[in-house]
């Protein structure tokens, strides 16, 4: 039996590497470290068993049990480092042209097809070069992985301290204070928000969708509907940090150099450690949260109560990436696990509890959102991405769309029903899109077509306010100042109404944002 410090664990570094590399590449600017915990944990115990099983076959070479298990692992996760590879030719080099990336990937899989093949061959024959092939491997793997280790120690570094701090700074800057002190009975908050639920409007305009019944049916449940909303930012991170800080992020965006930076992670901290959440526990609140399948808002350490989805975007995004994730079956169970996130968020908001306290919660629903999983009456279907047709989505995509629209109004109005119906007093109840669609045009560009400026600021905005709080929320009036009015009639916080803006900015430079208020509220007077 070898001893311990005599068997390679280049295997298992085979295990884990993908994970890194995918993270490192895919994830990390977007992605808390958190995350990454449960697919590497997953691949290492994953290589072990491998290694392990391989082991048993080669008893008494432990060298061909080694690159034996190094191979199938590395056949497993071939597919991802195309994936990455593919990401990192379009996304971190910028090239337009797919075709490069596509040569690239078949040159990489032509390699590992030969290599496979030699090692193979040396096995059967009992080839003595193998053991050089063996020694290359390992000094290979060894040396990306700490390559790996050494670019993600960087990464959190900076962000833990560099970014963290700064944005801790502007975020007590933000923080609410209480002007008069009010003396009322602590009411449930729950802020709902419906990723990329339209506006009325919009999904009559771009959809030719009435959905004036479901308007309809929420005034009747006592809510102000606003049906030509507008958001204050077109993308998830951007419009929710704002919503849950009540201030514009500004600051993320007041140097060229945080112009032109492509990470999300300054707006990590203002998703999970938010102004909002820490006010109301302030005032005797607990806080659920009821996390969707995209990070950071899948959890956060405020929480006193975390509702977790069954696997988050980064794990769903890389499991989908190994080879295995080609297959049918493991594919099909990996949208099963993303749709029944989905479905679990709406029976955990309507299961929310605090016991005697007053509740705060927060859910964030990833529908209507793509991808398109969800009929119109809640049953399954095949998963879409939209496809475009001159930069619009194609009528498959827009009628997935609406179908998933369909479903998420009669869902939530049955949660709506099952909350007011279980509290002692009337809660207060916001129900926002975080965005609009971007039906017309892509996101990517900096200066889209005016259907793109028509079209994804209209949010779906509605509001379930006590009675002497209802002429507060005025006509107009914008995410970023649902909070402020709220708790400034509730507690006194001095939180003066802010500007109502648009703010513009793309994926690719989340922070190089540029206001386009008026001419939003131009093209929209224009449509009336």
């Amino acid at each position: 039996m070898a001893k311990l410090n005599e068997i390679p664990l280049y295997p298992v570094a085979a295990g884990i590497l993908p994970v890194l590399v995918t993270y490192n590449i895919r994830g990390a600017n977007h992605v808390a470290l958190q995350n990454l915990l449960p697919p590497l944990i997953v691949s290492a115990l994953l290589s072990v068993i491998v290694y392990a099983f391989f082991r048993q076959l080669w008893t008494k070479r432990i060298d061909n049990a080694a690159i034996c298990a190094w191979l199938a692992l590395t056949t497993l996760f071939a597919f991802t480092y195309v994936v990455i590879g593919f990401d990192f030719c379009l996304m971190t080099l910028s090239i337009k042209d797919a075709g490069f990336a596509i040569i690239a990937g078949q040159i990489f899989i032509s390699l590992a097809v030969a290599l496979t093949l030699a090692i193979i061959f040396a096995l059967i024959t009992q080839k003595t070069w193998l053991k050089k092939i063996d020694s290359l491997v390992c000094r290979a793997t060894g040396f990306l992985l700490i390559l790996q280790l050494m670019v993600l120690f960087q990464h959190e570094f900076n962000y833990f301290f560099a970014i963290e701090p700064q944005v801790a700074i502007a975020q007590a800057e933000m923080m609410p204070k209480i002007k008069t002190s009010k003396t009322t009975s602590r009411r449930d908050i729950y802020m709902i928000v419906l990723d990329e639920m339209a506006s009325p409007e919009v999904l009559s305009r771009v959809f030719a969708y009435d959905n004036s019944d479901f308007v309809s049916q929420l005034r009747q449940r006592g809510f102000l509907v606003e049906e030509a909303s507008l958001s204050n930012y077109p993308l998830t991170r951007l419009s929710l940090a704002s919503i849950l800080n009540m201030s514009y992020l500004d600051f993320l965006g007041d140097t060229q150099t945080k112009q032109n930076q492509k990470d999300y992670a300054p707006t990590t901290r203002l998703l999970q450690r938010s102004n909002l959440a820490k006010f109301l526990q302030q005032q005797g609140y607990d806080y659920i949260h009821i996390g969707s399948e995209m990070p950071p808002t899948d959890s956060t350490v405020m929480a006193n109560q975390n509702r977790y989805p069954l696997i988050d975007e980064f794990s769903l995004r890389f499991w989908q990436s190994t080879t295995l994730g080609q297959t049918p079956g493991f594919s099909n169970f990996l949208a099963h696990l993303r749709r029944k996130s989905r479905l679990d968020a709406i029976k955990y908001l309507e299961m929310a509890d605090a016991g005697k306290r007053p509740k705060f919660v927060l859910c964030h629903i990833l529908c209507p959102h793509e991808p398109f999983d969800i009929n119109a009456d809640g049953s399954p279907r095949q998963e879409i991405m939209p496809n475009r047709v001159e930069s619009a989505w194609d009528e498959e995509a827009r009628s997935a769309y609406l179908g998933q629209v369909k479903f998420i109004e009669k869902r939530i109005l049955t949660a709506i029903d099952n909350i007011i119906e279980k509290s002692k007093s009337q809660p207060i109840i916001v129900l926002q899109g975080d965005h609009g669609t971007y039906a017309e045009d892509e996101m990517a560009k900096d200066f889209p077509k005016e259907e793109l400026y028509q079209e994804r600021y209209g949010i779906l905005n509605a509001y379930l306010v006590p009675s002497d709080m209802k002429e507060k929320i005025y006509r107009g009036i914008t995410p970023v100042n649902s909070f402020r009015v709220i708790l400034s009639e509730l507690f006194g916080a001095d939180l003066p109404a802010l500007a109502d803006r648009q703010i513009y900015a793309t994926y690719g430079q989340p922070f190089k944002f540029r206001d386009v208020s008026d001419r939003v509220r131009k093209l929209q007077a224009a449509l009336n």
